[in-house]
């Protein structure tokens, strides 16, 4: 099970049920809400926002190579 790190908080990836992407190519800026099961939100800073979606691009590219 992958664990995230974002700043106090130590997320598993099986505990995110959501993301938002709020992002803007022009001011070359991405950010990240996550929601979790126990219906918390939380807002990623840029840094862990690119963290977050690395991964989550790994994943995509995983899942769509095995169909």
């Amino acid at each position: 099970m992958k664990i995230f790190h974002f700043g106090d908080h130590d997320v598993a990836r099986t505990d995110i049920i959501n993301a938002n992407i709020s992002s803007s190519y022009a001011d070359t800026f991405l950010f990240v809400d996550i929601e979790l099961q126990c219906e918390a939100t939380i807002s990623l800073n840029q840094e862990d926002s690119l963290i977050f979606m690395e991964d989550f691009m790994q994943q995509v590219r995983a899942k769509s190579t095995t169909h």
